[in-house]
C-alpha cells in the first residue's frame, strides 16, 4: 500500500514536472519524500531529492536546491556509491557557480575530480574539468581556464563524446577571445561549429555563430583601439619634440 502510494506520487510529480507545473510537482515530491522515509528506502529518497533539487534550481532558489543535492550526497556516501557522489558534487558545484560563489564551486568540482580519477570515470572527470574551466574564465584566469578546457577536451575525445568535444572547443574559444587571442579563438569556434553542423545541432550552431559575430566586433574594436593608441603615441612624441627643441638649450641673450 505504501509502495503504491509512493509510486503514484512520483509518477504524478514527474508528469507535472514535464508540464513545467513546478509548484504542484513540488507538493507531490515532498509527499513522496516522506513516504520514502517510511519505506526506509535510500534509493527512493535519492530519486525524489534529485527532482526537488531540479525544481528549486529551475525556480531560482539555489540554496534550497543545494540542500537537496547535499542530502543526496550524504545518501550516496552512506551507500558507498562513489560515482553517484562524484556526480552530485558536480551538481552542487554548478549551483554555487550560478550563485557566484566561485571558491565553493571550485572546491566541489575538485572533490569530484578526485573521485573520478580513482574510478577512472573519464566522463565525470571531463564534466568537472569543463566546469572548472568556466569558473576560471569568470575569474579572468584565462591560462588556467584553457588548461582545464584542454584537459576536458582530451578526455571527451578519448570517450568519443563528439558534442562534448565541440563544447570544449567552444569554451576554449571563449577563454581565448577574452584573453585577446583572437586567431586561436576563431579557430576553435570554427572547429566547434563544424562538429555541431555535422551533428545537426541547430541550437548549438546558432550559439557558436553568435560568438563568431561577437568576435568580429571584438577584433574591430581592438584594431580601432590600436589605431587610437598609435595616434596618441605620435602626438606625445610630437609634443615632446616641440617641448625639447634644440634651441631651448641655447642660452638666450639678455
Amino acid at each position: 500500500m505504501m509502495r503504491d502510494e509512493f509510486d503514484r506520487l512520483v509518477t504524478e510529480g514527474k508528469q507535472l514536472f514535464e508540464k513545467q507545473q513546478y509548484e504542484t510537482a513540488l507538493l507531490r515530491f515532498e509527499l513522496a519524500l516522506e513516504k520514502s522515509f517510511l519505506l526506509g528506502s535510500d534509493k527512493d529518497a535519492i530519486v525524489v531529492n534529485e527532482y526537488l533539487g531540479k525544481i528549486y534550481d529551475l525556480t531560482k532558489k539555489p540554496d534550497n536546491a543545494i540542500q537537496y543535492y547535499k542530502n543526496n550526497l550524504d545518501l550516496y556516501q552512506d551507500m558507498h556509491d562513489q560515482k553517484g557522489a562524484a556526480s552530485c558534487l558536480n551538481k552542487i558545484g554548478q549551483l554555487f557557480f550560478a550563485k557566484g560563489d566561485f571558491n565553493a564551486a571550485l572546491n566541489y568540482h575538485m572533490k569530484s575530480i578526485e573521485i573520478c580519477k580513482e574510478l577512472d570515470d573519464k566522463e565525470g572527470e571531463a564534466i568537472a574539468l569543463k566546469n572548472i574551466g568556466m569558473i576560471h574564465t569568470k575569474l579572468g584566469n584565462h591560462v588556467l581556464a584553457l588548461r582545464a578546457h584542454t584537459a576536458s577536451l582530451d578526455l571527451k575525445r578519448k570517450i568519443g563524446d563528439r558534442r562534448g568535444e565541440a563544447l570544449s572547443l567552444y569554451y576554449m574559444g571563449q577563454s581565448e577571445a577574452d584573453a585577446g587571442v583572437f586567431d586561436k579563438a576563431r579557430d576553435n569556434f570554427e572547429k566547434a561549429l563544424e562538429i555541431f553542423q555535422n551533428m545537426g545541432l541547430k541550437d548549438d550552431v546558432k550559439k557558436v555563430q553568435r560568438e563568431l559575430e561577437e568576435l568580429d566586433g571584438m577584433e574591430d574594436e581592438y584594431e580601432e583601439d590600436m589605431e587610437i593608441g598609435e595616434k596618441i603615441v605620435k602626438r606625445a612624441d610630437t609634443k615632446l619634440t616641440n617641448k625639447f627643441r634644440a634651441d631651448d638649450f641655447i642660452p638666450r641673450k639678455k
